[in-house]
């Protein structure tokens, strides 16, 4: 309002009137004074009671009302002031045509309102609705850049010059610092102590004192609790009433140089992990497959250097030892963006060829998507899997020709392989066999306790078999001696493989001998003669048990007198030279090892 106080008075002087005074009207036609000229003593309380009577009750034309102690108006209760002869009452119009105000204009004596008074009187109200607009516009405009500048996240604050004393902040100042605008004004950035360091405050004054402009002036900052936080400063020297003023706008980059840091942090893990892994990985452009970057194996296990291959073509270098490979993981990656374990062959710069396993990635990289390849070198793979191949091949042909039944089962005990002899004993051919139960074709009382017995033997040894009996195609029962052993094979699936021994005329030969008299051995030719068979009966004669036999615990060669064992064995040693079924020798049981002596 200094622009209107200023300006009515200059018209009170040229127009010669006393006093003047600006009203607002509020809603119920009461005024509210807002400016005046300087002679309080002239206008009392009951002529503002006057007024608002005055303009209640009468018709105030656009360029104004004037009334005089002699001319008629309608008032109540009031009286004209004794200590004024005229007025005018000039309203004051809003853009709306919506009355606003009123400016009041007292004369001491009063005046003529000849054709020249009165073009006065108009030149004044126009004069007044001109000031007035024209405040009106400047307090709309002030109104919107305050807005504007409470808006803005940046701190902003306006500073007097040369001593940078604060004499405006905005709302985002108040935020960052934690000061409100009545502590702020009158005070600089020292007395308040924003600077986090030193010598980045004495950097920012060389730079006001060199230029007075700055931008982006990056540095560290407190608020009122000592809690730092990051900016970026920029200033403006500009005009304000005359006067050189520094404008000082603070970008908060606290979140953004976390997000930096954390950005830089991420970047490192995962180069480190991106170089750590044994797999050859590298990044391409998602447009023309170039290649962007490699990984430490990729270099050392390949052969190449970044240099060779950063910016090249993927399949500009060579590398694909197949066309139609190449040709086909192409067509996927395009079709699919991705692709999952394809199986190619490359070349080396040493013309080693590598057989890998590529899986792509569509990623973001910098705003910018790319391909993410990882290789997995499967050399050692495949050549193990060869070597198994010629193993598996050795071992079927070795089963395939064994002189035992040979078959694996699977976890549930269902016939998955069987070889060619497996038909003498069970009657059936390989593929009669395939997909049955094992246990189907023993003749054993509790057979699911018999297919347990056979899962839980773990491995193969002479000592660990047992015997059972087969139901053979013809109907006949087959005595059978078993050995097991259960293994996980590549894909984690349980089988069990056994050997079977038919042992049917054995045991035949057995029950004969089991019924005769005479005390019967079978042993094995080899040192100590081990027994393999005795009859139930030794213990009548030498006082063993069978099972002592059976179970090495006595050899054949325990029971012969010492005397006549190299008779024995050279006897032995001359029948199997001659290869004959049968022969007959003597000997004494007189061994300290024997139980009974003759």
């Amino acid at each position: 309002m200094r622009g209107m106080n200023s300006t009515i008075k200059l018209l009170a002087k040229l127009y010669q009137i006393d006093f003047v005074a600006v009203f607002s009207c509020t809603q119920k036609n009461k005024l509210e004074l807002k400016t005046k000229t300087d002679q309080e003593n002239l206008f009392l309380p009951e002529d503002q009671l006057f007024l608002e009577d005055i303009i209640l009750n009468n018709t105030i034309a656009k360029n104004g009302f004037y009334i005089t102690h002699k001319k008629e108006y309608k008032t109540h209760t009031k009286e004209f002031p004794n200590h004024f002869s005229s007025l005018f009452i000039i309203p004051i119009f809003s853009k709306k045509e919506k009355i606003l105000g009123y400016v009041i204009a007292f004369h001491t004596k009063e005046i003529d309102l000849c054709d020249d008074k009165k073009a006065q009187l108009e030149l004044y109200s126009s004069s007044i609705q001109h000031m007035w607009q024209q405040q009106i516009a400047e307090f709309e405009i002030q109104q919107v850049s305050d807005v504007i500048i409470d808006s803005v996240p940046e701190a902003i604050s306006f500073h007097e010059l040369p001593s940078q004393k604060t004499i405006a902040i905005n709302r985002a100042f108040e935020e960052y610092t934690g000061y409100t605008k009545e502590e702020v004004y009158g005070q600089t950035g020292l007395d308040l102590d924003l600077w986090a360091k030193e010598s980045e405050r004495q950097e920012y004054q060389k730079l006001i004192a060199h230029s007075g402009q700055i931008k982006n002036f990056e540095a560290s900052f407190k608020n009122r609790k000592g809690e730092v936080f990051f900016g970026q400063a920029s200033t403006l020297i500009t005009k304000y009433l005359g006067k050189d003023h520094l404008l000082l706008v603070i970008r908060n980059i606290t979140l953004l140089k976390k997000a930096k840091s954390e950005l830089k942090e991420s970047e490192e893990k995962f180069r480190k992990i991106f170089d750590f892994l044994p797999d050859y990985l590298s990044i391409h452009d998602y447009n023309n497959y170039d290649f962007v970057d490699i990984n430490n194996s990729f270099m050392d296990r390949l052969g190449f250097s970044r240099d060779q291959l950063i910016g090249e073509n993927v399949f500009d270098m060579g590398m694909w030892n197949h066309t139609e490979q190449r040709n086909e993981y192409l067509r996927l990656i395009k079709k699919h963006g991705e692709t999952y374990n394809f199986e190619a062959e490359f070349n080396t710069p040493h013309n080693k060829k590598i057989t890998g396993l590529i899986s792509a990635k569509t990623i973001i990289l910098n705003g910018k998507p790319h391909y993410l390849v990882v290789t997995r070198d499967i050399n050692n793979i495949k050549e193990y899997q060869r070597k198994l191949q010629e193993s598996e091949i050795r071992f079927r042909a070795i089963v395939e020709q064994s002189p035992a039944s040979i078959i694996i089962l699977n976890s549930k005990g269902i016939f998955i392989y069987s070889n060619p002899k497996t038909k003498e004993l069970f009657g059936y051919s390989s593929e009669d066999l395939l997909g049955e139960e094992f246990i189907k074709f023993t003749n054993s009382p509790n057979k699911y306790s018999l297919l347990k017995k056979i899962k839980n033997h773990q491995k193969l040894d002479d000592s660990d078999y047992f015997e059972f009996q087969i139901l053979h195609k013809n109907g006949k029962i087959r005595d059978a001696q078993m050995q097991a052993a259960t293994f996980i094979d590549e894909q984690g699936q349980t089988k069990t493989i056994i050997q079977l021994l038919d042992i049917t005329d054995k045991i035949d030969k057995l029950r004969i001998i089991n019924r005769s008299r005479a005390v019967t051995f079978l042993w094995k030719n080899a040192p100590g003669f081990p027994v393999q068979h005795v009859s139930a009966n030794v213990h009548k004669l030498l006082g063993y048990s069978a099972d002592e036999f059976l179970r090495f615990k006595i050899e054949y060669s325990h029971i012969i007198h010492p005397d006549d064992l190299p008779i024995v064995l050279k006897e032995q040693e001359i029948h199997l030279k001659d290869k004959d079924a049968s022969f007959i020798n003597h000997q004494r049981k007189g061994s300290p090892k024997c139980k009974k002596q003759s």
